[in-house]
Order: C-alpha cells, then structure tokens, then sequence
C-alpha cells in the first residue's frame, strides 16, 4: 500500500534494481523479508525500471493507493498480525 499523494513520484521515478550475489546473504527479518551481508558485494547487473507499473504488471504484483497510512498502521499495531511498517517515516510527508 502506498499513499495517493505518492502517485506522481512512483509515475516519474526510474527505479535501478542491482542482481547481487545471493550466496552470502542471510535472513535478518523472516516476517519483512529483510537479508543482509555482512560483507561488502559488487553486483551482478544493473537493471533500470522506467515503467514501474507496467513492470510490477509482469510480475503480477499488487499495488493499492489509500489517502494516508496512518490509520492502517494504527489498526495493525492493535491487531495479532505480523508486520514490518520500516518505511513508515515516509507516511503523511506529501499530503
């Protein structure tokens, strides 16, 4: 989920997408999907994403727009869910 506000940017953005090396990474947050290396990596390729819908179309990925985060959030911390909200300091900074 995304707020609407962010809609311009995610329209205009080229995303780079660097393939590393996955035989020294290691799962640091199971429920956020979070890997890390402890070691310096240089990247296999470079990949530029101009087009990020069409390209989350391909993969067949979701993306829903709400008006603010914040009270998604608010409704997650009170639920039994597991979560990652890491990104969450980027909610409300363009609406």
């Amino acid at each position: 989920m995304v707020e609407q506000a962010w809609l311009a940017r995610i329209l205009t953005a080229t995303l780079y997408v660097y393939e590393l090396p996955a035989a020294d990474f290691e799962l640091a947050d199971e429920i956020a999907g979070y890997y890390v290396c402890r070691a310096a990596v240089a990247p296999i390729a470079t990949h530029a994403v101009d087009d990020i819908f069409g390209e989350m179309a391909h993969r067949n990925c979701e993306l829903r727009f709400v008006p603010n985060l914040l009270p998604i959030r608010d409704n997650v911390l009170n639920s039994t869910l597991d979560y990652s909200l890491i990104r969450m300091r980027n909610a409300g900074t363009l609406g």
